[in-house]
């Protein structure tokens, strides 16, 4: 993986995306704005697709590439639908676990052992049939990581009514998506109330 952009941000807004630093898989679940209807697709298009796997190039490793939209639209239907699950509490669907499983498999991460004079150097080459097979594969991945790493229980959705946003609580008493976006207007409006109120 590489190191993150420092203009990761303004290009997510630029393009019309929204990126908030989540894992890869939160992000891409995060491209469909579900409190519209209809939902607000944020990758509808082939160029959308592609700056979005292009913003998110710190997530992944050398050789990745935007994967088509109807691959990427269908693996975030079926990671959105795991989220679902897993933050209400219910069941997980099996055909969306089964697109996960064949989308994280489709990629072999091969670990190489190099040298330099007497230092050995360590490094990751992944193989997959084309780069966007790779994109989704590392997608899927983070994926399976996000629903049972150690931060597994921490998967929230935005506590906005009017957002649908996923993200990972690493501060347990998070409630909103971004600071910037939800939290703000949550401030703003308990102010407002507070105001007619005195």
């Amino acid at each position: 993986m590489r190191t993150p952009s420092l203009v990761s941000k303004e290009a997510a807004r630029e393009a019309g995306l929204v990126v908030a630093g989540e894992p890869l898989a939160v992000d891409l679940a995060d491209t469909v704005k579900m409190s519209f209807d209809p939902p607000l697709d944020l990758i509808g298009d082939a160029r959308r697709n592609e700056a979005f796997w292009g913003i998110e190039q710190h997530q992944l490793p050398e050789g990745s590439g935007a994967p088509d939209l109807v691959s990427a639209q269908r693996l975030r239907a079926a990671i959105r639908t795991l989220f679902d699950a897993k933050v209400d509490g219910a069941p997980f669907d099996e055909e969306a676990l089964r697109l996960v499983n064949e989308l994280a498999a489709a990629a072999v991460a091969q670990p190489e052992l190099s040298t330099t004079g007497t230092t050995t150097i360590s490094r990751v080459r992944w193989v997959a049939e084309t780069p966007g097979a790779l994109s989704l594969a590392v997608a899927a991945r983070s994926a399976i990581s996000v629903l049972t790493g150690s931060s597994a229980d921490r998967l929230r959705r935005c506590a906005s009514p009017t957002c649908s946003m996923f993200f990972v609580a690493l501060n347990a008493k998070r409630q909103w998506c971004t600071p910037e976006g939800c939290g703000n207007r949550e401030r703003v409006a308990r102010h407002a109330r507070a105001a007619v109120s005195a």
